[in-house]
């Protein structure tokens, strides 16, 4: 085994990849540490900085879709799980990506780290996982979507603020609970008035998602309206002073007039 991981220290990529291939089938078959060793083979790739070496970009793709397969076995969940903690922003945005492809064996999981973690940085990023996992289970985290949006952290504020939007992408009005659709409304629209700018961006966005999905009611949508107007300054003439922010209610604005 010892030879098959040595190849993916290669700088050949062709060489990567074909050990990705012969780990994950490797895996299919082992247990204990040597279970363990392959799939943190393949979570190596996520640490590869694709800015100093691009030509690897295939490989640590395969390795997502091989490590999204094989994070089905719960102890290896766990390891995922456990490497979410690390405070590297490029491997964690790619252990999001593999959680969103695990789907549903990664709800609880994600779930209960969230509410465990003290780290701001690590939940906002267990947020993010649930905002790309598409089975419909997941809209049990709808509500905890919402109470994030009123977290102490902006980046947890901003995360919250970009999953209520995804979610309204990906599922049908009738898909969520009774009354979630008019609380999320809400606490979008309260977050309007949010001290950070990302966060009242990214809410106008996901307003804006709500409406393209037919999440709102005609008083809604003429809320949202006046909401537009206001951050762009045609109602008071105190318009909000982010740039990233008034583009977002130009989309809407544009988007409510049809």
């Amino acid at each position: 085994m010892q030879s098959l991981l040595e190849q993916f220290r290669s700088p050949d990529p062709t060489v990567v990849s074909a050990a990705v291939s012969q780990t994950e089938a490797r895996l299919r078959g082992a247990a204990g540490p040597d279970k363990q060793s392959l799939f943190e083979a393949l979570l190596q790739l996520f640490y590869v900085d694709l800015y100093d070496r691009p030509e690897m970009a295939p490989a640590q793709e395969k390795a997502m879709a091989a490590a999204s397969r094989a994070a089905a076995d719960p102890d290896l969940l766990d390891v995922l799980m456990e490497h979410l903690r690390y405070p590297d922003l490029k491997a964690s945005l790619s252990i999001t990506r593999v959680l969103g492809r695990t789907g549903k064996p990664a709800i609880a999981r994600l779930l209960d780290f969230y509410r465990t973690q003290a780290d701001p940085y690590a939940r906002a990023m267990a947020l993010h996982a649930l905002s790309k996992i598409r089975d419909a289970e997941v809209l049990e985290a709808g509500d905890l979507m919402l109470e994030a949006l009123r977290d102490a952290h902006p980046e947890v504020r901003d995360t919250a603020a970009r999953s209520v939007g995804k979610y309204c992408g990906y599922f049908q009005p009738g898909q969520f609970p009774p009354a979630w659709a008019d609380r999320a409304f809400s606490a979008l629209i309260a977050a309007l008035a949010d001290p950070y700018a990302p966060v009242r961006a990214k809410a106008l966005r996901s307003l804006g998602k709500m409406a393209r999905g037919g999440f709102l009611h005609p008083q809604q949508s003429r809320q949202l309206d006046q909401a537009c107007r206001k951050a762009l300054g045609e109602t008071d003439f105190a318009w909000d002073p982010a740039y990233i922010v008034r583009v977002e209610a130009g989309e809407v604005l544009k988007q409510l007039k049809g």
